[in-house]
């Protein structure tokens, strides 16, 4: 389980890696939040992409009050 951050030609990719449904665990959602932090400091980024590794975008199931 981890956030991976590869910064080329000015476009930082952020790849959730969570097996097999990448679901966004407390651990998963604190690596999504330090990679954010850290393409917002790195002027020289011009565009964030956010994926899930495999087949799957992240997910979490939301309750409806």
């Amino acid at each position: 389980m981890s956030v991976t951050c590869e910064i080329q030609s000015g476009v930082a990719v952020v790849t959730l890696q969570n097996p097999p449904v990448n679901a966004l665990s407390v651990a998963i959602r604190r690596g999504l939040l330090d990679a954010v932090q850290k393409v917002a400091d790195d002027s020289s980024i011009a565009a964030l992409v956010i994926m899930g590794a495999g087949r799957t975008f992240p997910g979490e199931q939301a309750t409806i009050d």
